[in-house]
């Protein structure tokens, strides 16, 4: 009902379920409201915080859910189902348009987060792929440019820098890849340390 009120007003809009990790991607790139069925209730959503989602909740304390959302309390009040306006493409889509592009995309953020500039400038990173004579993806940020850093994610786990640093040591000593980030998360998530995403920070690779 909602994705169709949207439409109603000229706008393109979809309707789905809806994941923890893609509502944090989506959330301040793109208007969206959240509906969650063990939570009985609907919400805007404005942002996130770290990995909080900051809401415009019409009805502050409900369920004990004021204006933000973590992902325990995401878990206790789901499924979750959300209604959208479609505003920008987003990184799967350039990269479907452009293959290898994404990977160049990383490559930059990477470069720019070491050398202490901000890794998710869209603009600059634009010039850059231009200059480089990639595909131009666009005047608009699509979602899922935006990476988390190595500071957002100690947010949620102030011994994760450490952590790291053992796991990336050990798999050095034992000759396999310290920069398997799929595998770091996995051996994280058995340490019982709070999940740092499906997305690769930035700060990881070494």
């Amino acid at each position: 009902m909602l994705a169709e009120l949207f439409k109603s007003q000229g706008l393109g809009a979809s309707f789905g379920e809806m994941t923890w990790e893609r509502a944090l991607e989506m959330a301040g790139r793109q208007p969206f409201c959240l509906g969650g069925r063990g939570w009985n209730h609907w919400t805007g959503v404005r942002g996130k915080d770290g990995r909080r989602l900051l809401l415009a909740n019409p009805t502050p304390n409900w369920r004990g859910v004021g204006q933000d959302l973590d992902e325990d309390e995401w878990a206790a009040l789901g499924g979750w189902s959300a209604a959208w306006v479609n505003v920008t493409a987003t990184l799967d889509d350039i990269e479907a348009a452009s293959p290898g592009i994404s990977q160049t995309i990383l490559e930059w953020q990477r470069a720019r987060y070491r050398n202490h500039e901000d890794p998710n400038d869209f603009v600059a990173c634009r010039s850059h792929l231009v200059a480089l004579g990639a595909p131009n993806p666009g005047q608009t940020e699509p979602v899922g440019f935006r990476r988390p850093t190595f500071e957002d994610v100690e947010m949620a786990n102030r011994g994760i820098r450490q952590q790291v640093k053992e796991w990336q040591q050990a798999r050095r000593r034992n000759g396999e890849d310290p920069n398997d980030y799929a595998a770091c998360r996995k051996h994280l998530r058995a340490l019982g340390s709070p999940d740092p995403g499906s997305t690769e920070f930035l700060g990881f690779f070494s």
